[in-house]
């Protein structure tokens, strides 16, 4: 992530270029508005050396700001993550609340069918207890009454059976119902261990998304830092590209100077990229894809194949023959007379500075290098240092 202290440093650094090219003008100034002085070529090349030095530092910048709109698409990509991941927990914590209640719910039901059994297993302890009480009180001649009152032996045993059956039947209910409300207490004992489980598996999510919800706040200021230095980078990388505009301007118009001390070749300009006619932006004012705002397209873009042949529209001087942030791989040629054409976005250069050529001589390749959505050519026609609209110069192709 960019730091603030490297961010100002950097704006520091394009400041000072900056101030240094302020200093154009009047060199300009005093180049083209002195009669007994004219232009020559060691002005041209002081000034283009400026605005190298300028488009170097503007180059920093880009990359700095690619550098941070990377960070910042990580940034938000690893938020989404996080974010994923709370309403994962958030989920998971919603399901164990549910599982506790449940389990909840299940303890107070044995807990019901405890106090049940418990009351089940008092009444028939009384009723026992009673009938004890019962043969205690009428003694054992009462006892001995019931059983010499039989008139047979096998109704003596019959009826000792009967007593000792009940008695035993007595025994074993109070033991089954002891039973089951032991079964009933480990029931409940395993169902509140359940859900002691499941508090500690929510405490332990609830923790997860405490630190999730940390590190989305984290993110989110990370994400605010980098926007900051994003609006600064653009800010200065604007300045630089304003001031560029300035400094080309400058420097067509002395080209053009130049370009008056030589007579023009003569001819009509050849299509420089021949089975290929196609404008896909027109010279004048546009909504600029890249600056997403209004600007003026001071040529056109002709739409061909990245690698198609790009031909010198007439004869003359290559002057110009480079890297520029805005149009990448582009040469620009003095054709004499104050007339200059100029081919951008190119990938590929197959002249160079001070080459002659010839009118229709191959001299690059089409690609979509510096400000470009997609292989073109851009393509400028200029009269003494003033853009024209190139298709004014191919009506046959235009009709």
């Amino acid at each position: 992530m960019m730091s603030g202290s490297k961010v100002k440093k950097m704006a520091g650094l394009i400041a000072i270029v900056l101030t240094a090219l302020i200093i154009l003008p009047f060199l300009v100034t005093i180049l083209s508005g002195s009669a007994s002085a004219a232009v020559s070529e060691a002005d041209l090349k002081k000034l283009k050396e400026q605005a190298s030095a300028l488009s170097k530092e503007s180059k920093k910048i880009a990359e700095e700001l690619k550098s941070v709109r990377a960070s910042k698409a990580s940034a938000i990509k690893e938020k989404s993550i996080i974010d994923n991941q709370i309403s994962v927990l958030e989920q998971e914590i919603e399901t164990t609340n549910l599982i506790i209640q449940s389990l909840s719910e299940q303890i107070a039901e044995k807990e019901q069918e405890i106090a049940e059994a418990e009351q089940q297993e008092a009444r028939e302890f009384e009723l026992f207890k009673k009938r004890i009480r019962a043969m205690e009180e009428n003694g054992t001649a009462s006892y001995l009454g019931v059983l010499l009152k039989c008139e047979s032996f096998t109704e003596l045993l019959c009826k000792t059976e009967v007593i000792s059956e009940i008695i035993e039947y007595d025994k074993k209910l109070l033991a089954s119902l002891k039973a089951t409300r032991e079964q009933i207490e480990l029931a409940k004992q395993e169902l509140e261990r359940d859900r002691a489980e499941q508090n500690e598996a929510r405490e332990n999510l609830t923790s997860q998304l405490e630190a999730l919800e940390i590190k989305y706040r984290e993110q989110n200021d990370i994400i605010k830092d980098l926007e900051k230095d994003e609006a600064t980078f653009i800010s200065e990388y604007e300045a630089a590209m304003k001031e560029m505009e300035r400094v080309n301007k400058e420097i067509a118009k002395m080209a053009a100077e130049l370009a008056k001390q030589k007579a023009y070749v003569g001819g009509e300009y050849h299509w420089p990229t021949p089975g290929y006619t196609k404008i896909t932006s027109e010279y004048g004012n546009r909504y600029h894809p890249i600056l997403k705002k209004q600007s003026f397209h001071s040529g056109i873009d002709i739409g061909a194949p990245q690698g198609t042949n790009v031909l010198a529209a007439n004869s003359g001087e290559v002057i110009v023959a480079g890297w520029n942030n805005a149009y990448g791989n582009y040469v620009v040629i003095n054709h004499g007379g104050g007339q200059t054409t100029l081919y951008a976005h190119m990938s590929k250069l197959l002249v160079k500075k001070g080459q002659s050529v010839k009118r229709g001589e191959k001299i690059g390749l089409v690609g979509s290098t510096g400000w470009s959505t997609g292989p073109h050519l851009h393509f400028e026609i200029s009269i003494d240092g003033k853009t024209k609209n190139p298709k004014d110069y191919f009506k046959d192709l235009f009709k």
